[in-house]
């Protein structure tokens, strides 16, 4: 692979043992390679521990299919990558996921249209919405619309928050039901937030949405 082959060069930091390099391709695929604290180049772990993500300018998080790579010190990942400006990298530490994302280089990250209350608003498909209003020190506020109108929150076991920290880190809130029937609330540590996803089961998969919160 050749250095015109490529579009960008990121490294994610797992842990102190691991770091993982991104080589994004013209073509759209990602090979992934994996460094140890001194930058030494390892062998691949198998596909099936490791998790990739791309996270859209348009928003939206896919899945990539992880999968050996050219060499036994390399991975690939494919998919809907034209897109990205962040990755996101999970690796199965001896039965533990530990999981980082990163903004890719060369990219720009765009602002999320802000909904009726004032806080961003995420379009999650099926002419469904959920605006976050950010309280500080208090649980956040999600409030559930279709097309323009309130409707009633679904159940809280079908929605999941994560708060991503400045550092790299990933935190799971909890949600339960909010003051209305619009409404679930989100708590948890929230300190340092400055990236939000929100994913909402629907059967068999996930609607994911992944956004900076407003400065």
């Amino acid at each position: 692979m050749t250095s015109e082959a490529l579009v960008g060069k990121d490294r994610i930091k797992i842990d102190g043992d691991c770091t993982v390099e991104i080589a994004r391709q013209a073509d759209g695929v990602w090979q992934l390679s994996f460094l140890d604290g001194s930058g030494k180049r390892l062998v691949a772990p198998e596909p099936e521990q490791v998790k990739a993500e791309s996270i859209g300018s348009d928003f939206i998080v896919r899945v990539l299919t992880v999968a050996k790579g050219p060499d036994a010190n390399t991975l690939t990942a494919t998919g809907k990558t034209e897109l990205a400006n962040y990755a996101r990298i999970s690796v199965d530490k001896g039965g533990a996921w530990k999981t980082q994302y990163a903004l890719l280089t060369n990219t720009e990250t765009p602002t999320a249209p802000i909904g009726p209350n004032g806080g961003p608003i995420m379009d999650m498909g099926h002419d469904s919405f959920i605006e976050l209003a950010v309280n500080p020190d208090k649980p956040w506020d999600l409030t559930f619309y279709e097309e323009k109108d309130e409707v009633d929150a679904p159940n809280p076991s079908i929605i999941l928050v994560e708060a991503l920290k400045g550092d790299g880190t990933v935190a799971n809130l909890e949600v339960a039901a909010g003051p209305k029937p619009s409404m679930l609330v989100a708590s948890g540590p929230t300190h340092k937030t400055t990236r939000v996803r929100l994913l909402w089961a629907h059967g068999d998969h996930f609607h994911r949405r992944e956004f900076n919160l407003p400065d």
